[in-house]
């Protein structure tokens, strides 16, 4: 009877390790950057690196997507900028200049086209990550005409 109760003990425990929660990431887009969790709790971006660094491929993704999204954010206030003054000189009773206004204009949506694949990248990322750690196999105890069953299920 206690080989009986310890083999049962013994098959929760390894049951339990097996099938502990694996952390989920993910990024949220904020007012100014990006807010990165770990199992839902915000953290830093260094955290969130050495988790994400168990994936590779999902790392050298999510760096190119932070890359990309800095670099169009750049573009984007550039642009931005150049779009602005025209219009306040505008506005102000000044003559404007077309060139800036257009360059301006057609700079501003590249650095938001950027931003946005760069988002889409380090989104891609997480979701990789995440889809890469989730097991595709199960462990389980389950009853059976004589009795109980330990059930590996692949």
């Amino acid at each position: 009877m206690k080989k009986l109760l310890f083999f049962t003990i013994f098959c929760f425990a390894v049951a339990t390790m097996l099938n502990a929660q694996t952390p989920e990431l993910a990024v949220q887009s904020q007012l100014f950057g990006y807010e990165y969790q770990i199992n839902g709790t915000p953290t830093n971006l260094e955290s969130f690196r050495l988790q994400i660094a168990d994936n590779p491929d999902a790392l050298k993704m999510f760096n190119s997507g932070r890359s990309t999204a800095i670099t169009g954010t750049v573009i984007g206030c550039i642009g931005a900028f150049s779009l602005g003054y025209d219009l306040g000189a505008r506005l102000g009773g000044g003559k404007g200049n077309n060139g800036m206004l257009i360059g301006g204009g057609v700079v501003t949506i590249v650095g938001l086209i950027l931003e946005m694949s760069g988002k889409s990248k380090m989104k891609k990322a997480t979701t990789l990550f995440n889809n890469n750690n989730k097991q595709a196999w199960n462990i389980s105890l389950e009853p059976k005409e004589n009795g109980i069953a330990l059930s590996f299920n692949f």
